[in-house]
């Protein structure tokens, strides 16, 4: 059987394209551990989080404190390394920021209740 060069093209391919999608995969697998630890240390967070509603709560304050979510904001600005720029890292914590408030809200609820 003599092998085309039309053939020869589609075998390369296959033989590339599965190359691609194993190291894709692998490096998916890298993101998938990675958000394990990340998720780990956000119910890390989230306990703290409780500490500090308790504190508030007891002295009657507002969940909200807008002077601490600029401050840490400005903190990670300063110390961002990553791919990401300062807004894209801003409106990831600040997605933390509303999700802790939630939390915060939902545990004095089921305190008062």
């Amino acid at each position: 059987m003599v092998l085309k060069a039309s053939h020869l093209k589609i075998y390369n391919f296959k033989i590339n394209r599965t190359k691609v999608m194993q190291k894709l995969e692998a490096i998916r697998q890298q993101i998938d551990k990675l958000d394990l630890k990340l998720l780990e240390i956000i119910a890390k967070r989230s306990t703290e989080i409780d500490k500090i509603n308790k504190i508030k709560q007891a002295e009657r304050q507002e969940a909200f404190d807008p002077n601490r979510e600029q401050e840490i904001l400005n903190r990670l600005h300063k110390h961002n390394k990553s791919l990401y720029n300062s807004a894209e890292i801003g409106s990831i914590y600040k997605a933390i920021f509303k999700a802790s408030i939630m939390l915060q809200h939902r545990l004095r609820e089921k305190v008062e209740n």
